[in-house]
């Protein structure tokens, strides 16, 4: 079982067409297109309307919307509002899930752009789940927006060290090494 998969079967509600949904919609939300963040949005919320409480499915909406703005370039101000009401059902029910942290970071670094507060959520997301490539690509994607190359390389370090692999982490060294210029965007969870 591929590892996405394995990590989103874990049964955060206890409706199994809920939980399907939310594996389609995170089917969609991958493929970054128009329409299939149109579809992924529309899965989780048919999701949360299986299980309101459903934490897992509220942070799918929130960082769907939320990523909505670099991937499709939605407008900010047009998503606040839904994104802001996913991002708290998702911390009332799911609040230590990563993917809530993650979403959160995201909210953070697109809409408002706190780059403290959202590397403080990526950070909170890494310790809720160490192995979890995105959080620490983000995390270094943060450092760069805000300018710092040495945290970024010593974040990259410290995931090299803690065993996180992942091309997006390859990419970003060497953009750091000068081999590949790419501007930092946070918020790729591939």
């Amino acid at each position: 079982m591929a590892p996405e998969k394995a990590r989103l079967l874990k049964r955060h509600t206890d409706d199994q067409e809920a939980l399907n949904l939310c594996l389609r919609a995170r089917y969609f939300w991958n493929r970054r297109t128009q329409r299939d963040i149109e579809r992924a949005i529309e899965h989780y919320r048919r999701a949360v309307e299986k299980d309101p409480g459903y934490g897992l499915a509220w942070a799918g909406i929130a960082h769907a919307v939320v990523t909505s703005v670099a991937t499709i370039e939605a407008n900010r101000e047009s998503v606040r509002a839904a994104a802001e009401d996913a991002l708290q059902r998702a911390l009332d029910y799911g609040p230590d899930l990563a993917e809530t942290q993650l979403a959160f970071g995201s909210y953070h670094g697109f809409l408002n752009r706190d780059l403290p507060a959202a590397e403080a959520a990526q950070r909170r997301a890494i310790e809720i789940e160490p192995t979890r490539p995105t959080a620490w690509v983000n995390l270094v994607r943060f450092s760069l927006a805000r300018g710092d190359r040495q945290t970024a390389r010593s974040i990259l370090e410290l995931a090299r060290e803690s065993g996180i692999s992942d091309p997006r982490l390859e990419s970003l060294r060497r953009q750091l090494a000068g081999r590949e210029h790419r501007p930092p965007a946070a918020g790729d969870e591939r």
